[in-house]
């Protein structure tokens, strides 16, 4: 890691007594509370999920989910589970999910498990 960022003190001083526990904190936490520069990351403007929606074949009217990040089964982005929660939760919605396949085959089996779940996913 470059830094270990906690949004809060409370996050900060969670994270320090965790790590006291093992006897050392292997890289000092900094404070940042704002991760994400709120005026340059703003929500999308109806043109652009319009737009975003079109390149996908996603019906105007249609809620989205996205998932954008590592797309592999290791190291805690096994996105299975998120499938499974996403069809229990029996919301008529699309999950598009976006990012670097980690594992080659990965995307392929995500689609089959969508599609024998009878998900929406792309």
């Amino acid at each position: 890691f470059d830094v270990i960022g906690c949004p809060s003190q409370q996050t900060l001083t969670a994270y320090r007594e965790t790590f006291a526990e093992f006897g050392h904190v292997t890289m000092e936490p900094q404070r940042i509370p704002f991760i994400v520069d709120c005026e340059k990351f703003q929500p999308a403007t109806p043109e652009t999920r319009a737009l975003v929606k079109r390149i996908y074949g996603i019906p105007a009217e249609r809620t989205v989910f996205l998932y954008f990040g590592r797309i592999s089964p290791h190291a805690k982005a096994d996105l299975a589970p998120v499938l499974r929660s996403f069809r229990e939760a029996a919301v008529d919605a699309t999950l598009l999910i976006t990012g670097v396949e980690n594992s080659p085959g990965y995307v392929q089996s995500l689609k089959e498990l969508s599609v024998q779940m009878g998900i929406d996913a792309k």
